[in-house]
């Protein structure tokens, strides 16, 4: 039987052997060249990134060029000869001093300890001893503790170069004893140009490999998503499967399951044009095909973002890396930046949703016809921005309240001019209703016109012509103590209120004493933040010297009690301990286990015991 040989995989093939073949991390590649070249090499090196950008094949590059024996002082940029025994043997992975250590399956304190016993040794083929651990994330707390003190001083000729895709997991103190280099993501361009080599190489080796084109390259390059090594993954897969001379696209999009530019901007156009027949009917043609709701929906939302960035500023595309054939079918797309926000930002909270609904498909097409028909429902943010924008409308005094009869005259009614309030006697203002109404019935009667409506209406407000104060010298401090109840009560009713049933005793020497009925009433009265706002109203009525004095009237009031006004007090107070009884009976009786107890016995309360 003939043995096969076990073809290599693309991504292992062509994995970078030298400095020069690192494409996208210029920015490491000339910094580590560069720290070669002037001698300052670094006891430990952090590699961060993303999978697939190159960290381990860039470790092991650093460790190829450290202990290759080829002649680098000629060379501008130092790399690796590959010619020499050092480069041969680090590339069939016979080099006995590099080692590495795969942190995720090695990550107790015991693999650590033994490590930091085998690191005293000296190199023993080359002029470095390299210690690559890849994951180091994956360490334990103890693993780390006990790999402290050897990262900050190794023995000399080591070298650690720790690779991680997520360096916020890794103690601040490993991180400061390291130099740093983050891989960035690899761009589509720089993943195109690539493949492309490699497809014509394979091509030129291997007759019976498939012809791939560039639509192809380009989709493949978009499911990578910045990776090398998924983009090699993915092409060895696809043209692995591929069936015939050449792979076309239908068995890529097949294969990874995404939707082509041409299906998208399908969807597009229906959408957009309001067409939800033709919607429903291309999204369940997806779904019978197997395609996921998640996976339509975001792309779709990548489409629309792509579309609104080109509608701000048509130059990114350049930077989106968009082909000129999309960008002018792009432009066909007849709609306004406002509408892309807000469908956008409808779509991607729907997309966020999919996964707490009972049937995400169902929620997913309701919200997709919702916009195609039109229905762009302001968000939250919105509408609690519009909201407090209106509260502050309302609360400037760009608008006021208006009776409607002075609206048939043309007459605004501003704040600080009370013209059309009429004083009343010094009769004790009644207390406030539980209507909606927010001036108590017996303060003031305002002329009211037989033809207008009973609600107040809001107007604007016009600065001009200028206000002019109000007199109120004229008045008598009854009268003054009534219109002061009257504009409190109409600009801040929750304050008015506290003066509910109060009684004016005296104004004299410009100090105002009043009683009020409660101790409430009176402890809220002489608070700072109901001072601040009756106090403007009551040194514009009686001037700007006055101070009020509130006292309690149960027990220095020298207002005089009427007998009859007493025996009111006294009723009323029996009505409502009667009201209350009646109230508390039927709490009582309306309990389940009473009344049941009384259908079933026919049973008659006679009395109720609290």
């Amino acid at each position: 039987m003939s043995q096969q040989v076990s073809k290599k995989n693309l991504y292992r093939k062509y994995r970078p052997a030298s400095f020069s073949e690192l494409l996208g991390q210029d920015h490491i590649v000339k910094t580590l060249q560069n720290a070669i070249s002037l001698g300052r090499i670094s006891h430990a090196y952090m590699f961060c990134g993303p999978r697939g950008t190159g960290k381990t094949s860039a470790a092991r590059l650093l460790a190829k060029v450290l202990n290759c024996q080829g002649d680098k002082k000629s060379e501008k940029l130092p790399d690796a000869c590959r010619k020499c025994e050092i480069c041969e043997k680090i590339e069939t992975a016979t080099f006995v001093d590099i080692i590495e250590i795969d942190a995720a399956s090695n990550n107790s304190v015991d693999d650590i300890r033994e490590m930091r016993e085998k690191v005293k040794y000296r190199p023993v083929e080359g002029l470095y001893k390299i210690y690559i651990i890849d994951e180091v994330h994956m360490l334990s707390g103890a693993a780390f503790n006990a790999f402290l003190k050897t990262l900050e001083e190794p023995p000399p000729k080591v070298v650690f170069i720790l690779a991680t895709t997520d360096p916020q997991k890794v103690p601040a103190t490993i991180l400061s004893r390291c130099q740093l280099f983050d891989f960035h993501s690899v761009s589509k361009k720089v993943i195109t140009e690539r493949l492309a080599e490699i497809v014509l190489q394979e091509k030129s080796e291997n007759h019976e490999f498939p012809d791939v084109s560039t639509d192809v390259i380009q989709i493949i390059a978009e499911c990578a998503e910045g990776g090398f090594r998924d983009a090699l993954s993915l092409l060895d897969q696809i043209t692995s499967v591929s069936s015939g001379n050449s792979v076309k696209v239908e068995d890529v999009l097949e294969l990874t399951r995404r939707l082509g530019f041409r299906q998208l901007f399908q969807i597009a156009s229906f959408f957009f044009s309001g067409d939800s027949a033709s919607l429903v009917s291309q999204l369940n043609a997806l779904f019978s095909s197997g395609y996921d709701v998640s996976s339509i929906g975001k792309e779709l939302l990548e489409f629309i973002r792509k579309l609104l960035l080109l509608k701000i500023d048509p130059k990114i595309s350049q930077v989106l890396e968009i082909p000129s054939e999309q960008i002018d079918l792009f432009s066909q797309l007849p709609i306004s930046i406002e509408k892309l926000l807000q469908i956008s930002h409808r779509l991607e909270k729907t997309l966020s949703q999919l996964r707490y609904s009972v049937s995400p498909k169902f929620l997913f097409e309701v919200e997709i016809l919702r916009l195609c028909r039109g229905d762009y429902s302001i968000s939250s943010e919105e509408f609690e921005k519009k909201f407090l924008e209106l509260e502050c409308s309302i609360k400037s005094p760009r608008f006021i309240l208006r009776h409607p009869s002075q609206s048939q005259q043309g007459q605004v009614q501003t704040p600080g001019s009370y013209q059309n309030v009429r004083p009343v006697s010094a009769a004790p203002v009644s207390t406030f209703s539980n209507s909606n109404s927010d001036i108590p019935s017996a303060q003031v009667r305002a002329p009211v016109s037989t033809s207008s409506s009973r609600s107040p209406s809001i107007t604007a407000y016009s600065p001009e012509p200028p206000v002019q104060k109000q007199d109120y010298s004229g008045l008598s401090p009854h009268e003054k103590w009534s219109t002061f109840l009257t504009v409190l009560s109409r600009k801040f009713p929750s304050t008015a209120s506290f003066f509910a049933n109060s009684q004016f005793l005296s104004f004299e020497s410009n100090v105002l004493k009043v009683s009020l009925p409660t101790e409430f009433a009176l402890n809220k009265v002489r608070e700072s933040k109901s001072q601040d706002t009756y106090k403007p109203f009551l040194h514009e009525i009686f001037g700007n010297d006055t101070s009020l004095s509130p006292i309690f009237s149960g027990s220095d009031s020298k207002a005089p009690v009427s007998k009859a006004s007493a025996e009111k007090a006294f009723s009323e107070f029996n009505q409502t301990i009667k009201k209350l009884d009646k109230e508390v009976k039927a709490k009582i009786l309306a309990k389940p286990p009473i009344k049941d107890a009384l259908e079933i016995f026919e049973g008659e309360v006679i009395e109720v015991i609290n």
